[in-house]
């Protein structure tokens, strides 16, 4: 199915348009998540200052507990240089790599598959799919998006070489090279996670041996292995010590010790994935597959089968492993979107010639109610959930809501603290940024350790830590929130 370039860019421009309330709806609007986001911020910020782009910082020491590569480091800080030290300047990199796959699915939907409409609804089902749009993926300044888009380059890649024309054969294998080494660099080993599986079906399909004989295979992989151990070099250098906190936390660490979250079961992810993150698409791919069967020596087919066997695997292999969190599947997020795009494809076909669809405003008109029916559900419900606005979400992320209130509500309030656990660079990124763009000093107290002094003033958002100080000192509340975020002035009794 040929397109005009006009066609073509029509396309283009409708999954932009699609994309919109998925990806950039509100995107500024929830503070800074604690954790991974907020140690990516506070990196690319002391990183952006000291201009070292070799060794990352926490407070001015070298981060040895977020010890991923630092691609996405890089693109924060880069991000920073531009828009400056705001979290849409965090989060833009991981939304531009989310448009990234959009149009990749729909390159290779368009040049591979030969129907564009299988980019677009694979599109629309990763636009979609829950868990893809929820914290730590493709709305959020983590690792995670840049895996994911990396990785789609790869597999996408390897499937041209195998299903594509044939004068992109050898190119594929340098981009597959290319996508697999910045997925290493992004997030390590996670790159890996569904290799074996795609290895297989190489066999599978009796073309293992002909890329072993191709000495471009080894000059590409030999090269995109050669940044993440320059990188590694440069930084041991730099930081001794740190080429062992990475073998400990990224080859056995995740694998051996258990998570603290509240199901380590080998069925939490399958659980997590049917309930709520893969719904409703998950139920749809016994469907699938039952149309793929029909046709599964043809190339929609294959990759089909292709994609189900690298989601399999990813998932038998994180499912075993005892450190479970719940972004750890969203790789098979754009692999699920491409079965469900062939096969929603496959429906539409069948449906159009049970319907006897000839003139063109019918298609459009049946097409456009098609994908209401088929995608509108989780896109309203995308819609409410990106509406929605709960400063009390969490007590460790309320600061990044107060700390920018109090000063637009008190523009002369008195130098203060910020009372919260030892860790928390969620706040700390905000407090960074007024030292940076006003040169002002907010201390951080550990209150569960350090009693504060008589006439210090701090700003406290955990309930029972404001609690626990009343029963201590006269306390004078300065300003509040209707989200437990009080200024706080400490007065003997």
């Amino acid at each position: 199915m040929k397109l005009s370039r006009l066609q073509t860019l029509g396309i283009v421009l409708l999954l932009a348009l699609l994309a919109w309330v998925p990806l950039f709806y509100h995107l500024d609007q929830n503070a800074v998540v604690l954790w991974d986001e907020s140690q990516v911020a506070v990196n690319a910020v002391e990183m952006c200052e000291s201009g070292d782009l070799i060794v990352t910082t926490y407070q001015g020491k070298p981060d040895h507990w977020f010890v991923k590569p630092p691609l996405m480091v890089w693109a924060v800080a880069a991000s920073m240089k531009v828009l400056g030290y705001q979290v849409l300047a965090l989060r833009l990199p991981a939304v531009l790599a989310a448009m990234a796959v959009l149009y990749m699915l729909l390159w290779f939907a368009i040049r591979v598959l030969g129907d564009w409409r299988i980019g677009l609804f694979a599109g629309l089902a990763l636009l979609t799919t829950r868990g893809f749009l929820k914290d730590h993926v493709a709305r959020t300044g983590d690792v995670d998006m840049f895996l994911i888009a990396f990785l789609v380059l790869f597999w996408l890649a390897w499937f041209t070489y195998l299903y594509g024309p044939p004068a992109l054969r050898n190119r594929s294998i340098w981009v597959s090279a290319l996508g697999l080494g910045l997925a290493f660099m992004s997030k390590s080993t996670a790159a890996f996670f569904t290799l074996p599986a795609l290895v297989m079906w190489m066999v599978y399909e009796k073309q293992a041996l002909d890329i072993l004989r191709n000495r471009r295979f080894y000059i590409a992989y030999v090269g995109a292995m050669l940044v993440p151990m320059i990188y590694y070099a440069l930084r041991e250098m730099a930081d001794p010590g740190f080429v062992s906190l990475v073998w400990q936390s990224e080859f056995f660490g995740r694998f051996s010790e258990p998570s603290d979250g509240p199901n380590e079961t080998f069925t939490h992810y399958f659980s997590m994935l049917a309930q709520d993150f893969l719904f409703p698409y998950i139920y749809a791919l016994p469907l699938v597959l039952l149309l793929t069967l029909r046709k599964h020596k043809e190339t929609t087919g294959k990759v089909v089968l292709a994609s189900l066997g690298m989601v399999c695997f990813c998932l038998l292999l994180i499912s075993v492993t005892a450190f479970k969190r719940d972004w750890y599947p969203a790789q098979i997020y754009p692999l699920v979107a491409l079965m469900i795009g062939i096969g929603v494809r496959d429906g539409w076909v069948i449906l159009q010639e049970y319907l006897g669809l000839r003139k063109v405003w019918m298609t459009v008109c049946a097409l456009i109610l098609f994908c209401v029916g088929a995608f509108g559900q989780n896109y309203w419900f995308i819609l409410r959930q990106h509406s929605a606005f709960n400063k009390r979400k969490s007590v460790d992320e309320s600061y990044g809501y107060a700390i920018p209130e109090l000063h637009e509500a008190m523009p002369d309030c008195p130098p203060y603290a910020v009372a919260t656990y030892p860790y928390n660079a969620a706040a700390y990124f905000y407090v960074l940024h007024r030292k940076i763009a006003l040169g002002e000093e907010h201390a951080f107290i550990n209150v569960y350790r350090t009693t504060p002094n008589t006439g210090s003033v701090l700003l406290c958002c955990d309930p029972n830590l404001n609690d626990s100080l009343a029963g201590m000192y006269q306390v004078d509340t300065l300003w509040e929130t209707k989200y437990n975020c009080q200024l706080l002035r400490l007065n003997a009794r």
